[in-house]
């Protein structure tokens, strides 16, 4: 039987609801009366009258559709007259007469959609029985299946009260309580880290705005972070001074805040990487502390070493100018004493050639004390008589007559014989080796390791600050006026090695002279150097011990200024020149001294380019000289008074000998 609400079906003459109640054993709805009675179907009368009305509460005809099972408007159709059954359509709503409530539509297009959805889940569900095997899962479509505790390991993961929960990561060092001290970090914290380590130097942190104000004693740059900034909403906030006001540069993220001053940061155990030198203060000498293996110093600290030095240097250098004296000084430094040392060796080797004692005074100071043992030691009673420029054709004999007769062991006499000058004696030779280097002036530019060039590596020490940390010294690349093509930088255990230019030319002066003692001619000047490129190689001489330098231009000798690299650039003679200076010419310059020393000039454009002296070697022609004779006998006549001397080889003699009483 059809189920009709109360609204829908017994209404009285004037449209309002009757009182009802669905009667189970009629199987219908029945009029609900006052004093309880029950009122059959045939009490009640269902007629048009009953049901359905107009918009005006006018009766409209109506009768049971069998068929539809349900109350239709009787149009003719089911029990005569015309017309078919009135629709949903013909019905309508008014202000004062609405089928449901606002609130009961949207609860029914809301059940509307809500069954849709449990339409669709239910075909699914039909679609894809769920099966008992369904209840395990699997970890990959290969995979075995089985329960949930099957999968987890129990220690990254545990199964807690029925639910799985994660204890650990893989790989994670950081404790809990670590990870948690970073709440309230927003940004990469070493992002926030380097950006605070290139903008300022931290100094402490405040609690408030008001306590940042107060401090004192604050130099530029120095950052402090106020904790509970009640100028900036309370939050925690970052200052710079700039030397006379505080700068704000922004909140500080970081979470808890910790006081350096009092917990300090461990550089041995909280920090890894090695810090830059420009953001530590470095020890002083006084702070810095020495590590003595060897027990050389008392000393515990650099500062303390230094002083120990100076003082063992000092007396070691008073003591050398006590030792050898004027003109060595106390005030002296220890070059202006190598100066002058070299000169003393200069003026001993003069003397003794003078003595007839050949030396020179690249001589060790030694080896011109030993000469001094040649000088002979003649003590002599009367007069030196000489017959000299007695030209022999041998044989011959030659007789002298004392003037008053001497006994057998009075007689002195020499006999000399003349030799030539010699030629292409090699007088001096350089290398340019590392121990050359003392014999020279010249800035850092220069070196010598077998040849003498513009320096194209640098190196700089390496100093282990922490275990497989090091620190080399400081490089200022600003130096650089180019680097090498070939494997720039390279970095061992002990230092690092750099390849490149800071210098493009230089000079370098000799500080002592070649002596020219008993050289009668300069025959040539062998100057061996490599040039590639646009590099270039110049010398200057000097015959008044460094006072002029002079350089032949093809036609005569100029004045170099040898301390203006652009003079000497200029001026200086290239090997093409040097090879071919005639001893005439060298003479010119020369006239007459007995000193020679050279001064160079190197210039090396690019890294690509390049000027190498490899050898210099000076060659002379020395002077005639009279020797001792060898093939001449000599007899003596006590009674006369006469020597008489034969010659067995022709040459050029002279006969020294003494006339005195006896």
């Amino acid at each position: 039987m059809t189920n009709f609400t109360q609204t829908k079906l017994i209404r009285d003459m004037l449209g309002s609801d009757v009182p009802q109640y669905f009667n189970l054993d009629l199987q219908m709805f029945a009029v609900q009366t006052t004093d309880g009675s029950f009122i059959t179907a045939n009490d009640v009368d269902f007629a048009q009258t009953k049901l359905l009305r107009d918009a005006l509460g006018s009766p409209i005809p109506q009768l049971w559709n069998p068929i539809d099972n349900k109350w239709v408007v009787d149009d003719g159709s089911y029990g005569g007259g015309t017309g078919g059954p009135i629709s949903a359509n013909s019905v309508i709503e008014t202000s004062t007469k609405v089928f449901v409530s606002p609130a009961q539509r949207s609860q029914i297009d809301a059940n509307a959609t809500e069954i849709a959805s449990h339409s669709s889940r239910i075909v699914a569900l039909e679609s894809n029985p769920v099966s008992s095997a369904d209840e395990k899962v699997k970890m990959s479509a290969s995979g075995t299946s089985g329960y949930l505790v099957d999968f987890v390991d129990d220690s990254t993961i545990k199964n807690i009260g029925g639910k799985l929960t994660v204890k650990t990561l893989d790989g994670l060092l950081a404790t809990i309580i670590e990870i948690n001290s970073l709440q309230g970090v927003t940004g990469n914290i070493q992002q926030q880290l380097n950006a605070l380590t290139s903008i300022g130097n931290f100094s402490t942190s405040v609690d408030t705005h008001a306590d940042l104000l107060t401090l004192t004693d604050m130099s530029a740059q120095d950052m402090v972070i106020v904790l509970a900034d009640e100028t900036k909403d309370g939050s925690s906030t970052i200052y710079i001074y700039n030397g006379s006001t505080w700068g704000f540069a922004g909140e500080f993220k970081g979470g808890e805040v910790r006081d350096f001053s009092t917990n300090p940061i461990n550089l041995e155990t909280e920090t890894t990487g090695i810090l830059p030198k420009s953001r530590y203060e470095k020890q002083n000498a006084a702070e810095t502390p020495i590590t003595d293996s060897g027990n050389l110093f008392t000393a515990t600290t650099v500062e303390d070493a230094l002083a120990e030095l100076f003082t063992y240097a000092n007396s070691g250098k008073q003591s050398i100018a006590s030792a050898i004296g004027n003109p060595l000084n106390n005030s002296d430094t220890f070059s202006d004493m190598a100066t002058k040392l070299q000169q003393l060796k200069v003026t001993f080797a003069n003397n003794l050639t003078n003595k007839g004692v050949v030396a020179y005074s690249y001589n060790t100071l030694q080896e011109l004390i030993n000469k001094v043992a040649n000088i002979a030691n003649i003590s002599v009673s009367g007069s030196v008589k000489s017959t000299s420029k007695l030209n022999v054709t041998a044989p011959y004999t030659h007789t002298i007559q004392l003037s008053s007769p001497l006994k057998i062991e009075e007689v002195a006499a020499s006999v000399l014989q003349y030799t030539g000058n010699t030629t292409g004696i090699v007088h001096y030779t350089c290398d340019y080796n590392n121990a050359d280097a003392s014999n020279f002036d010249s800035d850092d530019s220069i070196i010598y390791d077998g040849f003498m060039r513009i320096r194209d590596t640098w190196e700089y020490a390496l100093v282990e600050v922490v275990p497989d940390y090091f620190e080399s010294d400081e490089i200022d690349f600003s130096k650089f006026i180019e680097f090498g093509v070939d494997a720039t930088i390279d970095v061992d255990g002990s230092k690092v090695t750099i390849k490149g230019l800071q210098d493009t030319n230089g000079v370098s002066i000799a500080n002592g002279d070649i002596s020219l003692m008993g050289v009668e001619w300069l025959d040539l000047i062998a100057f061996i150097t490599q040039v590639i490129g646009n590099g270039k190689s110049l010398i200057a001489v000097s015959f008044d011990s460094g006072i002029t330098f002079k350089a032949w231009d093809g036609t005569s000798w100029v004045v170099v200024n040898v301390n203006d690299k652009v003079d000497f650039a200029s001026k200086g003679m290239p090997k093409s020149i040097t090879d071919t200076l005639t001893s005439a010419e060298l003479d010119i310059a020369r006239n007459d001294s007995n000193f020679i020393r050279f001064a160079y000039y190197i210039e090396r454009p690019t890294y690509l380019d390049d000027a190498k002296n490899d050898k210099i070697s000076l060659s002379v022609s020395m002077y005639g000289k009279n020797e001792s004779a060898n093939d001449v006998n000599w007899t003596y006549d006590e009674a006369t008074g006469e020597m008489t001397f034969t010659f067995n080889n022709s040459g050029t003699y002279t006969i020294n000998y003494v006339d005195a009483a006896s």
